[in-house]
This record gives C-alpha cells, sequence and structure tokens, in this order.
C-alpha cells in the first residue's frame, strides 16, 4: 500500500508540528487499519484501491487493541483525485488529533 501499483492511486496524509507532541507516533490508518505512523512534521503517501475508503489517525502506542483512530475522513480514490489531508492536535494539551482535507 506504500508503494505505487497499477490499479491504486495516491492519497497523501500530511503532519504539522506541535511543540511538545512532535515526538508522539501518530499512526495512519486505512478503513480502520494501520498502514503507518508518522512523526511530527512528516507525510506519507498511500496507494489504495479505487472507491470510497475511510481515512484515519490517532495515537499509535504500540497496544494492538488499543489502536483505533481519534478521527476519520470517508474519501472517494480514483484516478482523476490526489487527495492530501493534514493531521493536526484538537487543541492544547492532548485533545485528540484532527484530519482535514487540504487539496483533492
Amino acid at each position: 500500500m506504500l508503494s505505487p501499483a497499477a490499479g491504486r492511486y495516491p492519497v497523501t496524509v500530511e503532519r504539522g508540528t506541535w511543540v511538545g507532541v512532535d515526538s508522539l507516533p501518530l499512526g495512519v490508518y486505512v478503513d480502520r487499519k494501520l498502514v503507518a505512523t508518522v512523526g511530527g512534521g512528516q507525510m506519507v503517501t498511500m496507494y489504495i484501491e479505487e472507491g470510497r475508503h475511510s481515512i484515519g489517525v490517532g495515537p499509535d502506542d504500540g497496544v494492538p487493541e488499543a489502536l483505533v483512530p481519534d478521527n476519520e475522513l470517508a474519501i472517494d480514490v480514483s484516478s482523476t483525485s490526489k487527495p492530501i489531508l493534514h493531521a493536526s492536535v484538537a487543541s492544547m494539551g492532548y485533545g485528540g488529533w484532527k484530519l482535514e482535507r487540504v487539496a483533492q
């Protein structure tokens, strides 16, 4: 999913920086499955099959049964779209993560 392949199209999740939380690993999920982890200021591009998928972000604390996204967006993936999503801390302190679309 992290390498280009026939019939798969790019979806990028970029993570902003925030003093005090940049070192916390952020999990990136596709259809509620953890597929990548990014640090502050990093991004990941995934190559996903065409169709509607749930893209989410949340803490990756290494406990598999506790890994669930804090926030998710339904994204339509196709050959004509190249969605870019931005993840950031929802509020001062740990208020969870927010995810928003910044480009289609």
